[in-house]
């Protein structure tokens, strides 16, 4: 499992579109992915949990294309 955090937006971020987005890519379900878009929109990050690199590196990818600022968490082993 890989983690990624998501860390700030930038002006044009469209948070009904990111939403749509963090729930296909997540088993995350409307109402908790509002509650982190929200906290997002607020200054607050959050993380969320993908199966391997290349989930996660395209998550980053397509993120970074919505506005939302994210990254791959380092792996301490």
């Amino acid at each position: 499992m890989v983690k990624v955090i998501v860390e700030s937006w930038e002006p044009g971020f469209i948070a009904v579109r990111f939403n749509q987005f963090l729930r296909e890519r997540t088993n995350l379900g409307l109402a908790e992915a509002k509650r982190k878009i929200d906290g997002l929109l607020r200054g607050q990050h959050f993380e969320v949990t993908l199966a391997d690199e290349q989930l996660a590196s395209k998550f980053v990818a397509d993120a970074n294309e919505l506005l939302a600022r994210c990254y791959v968490e380092e792996s301490c082993s």
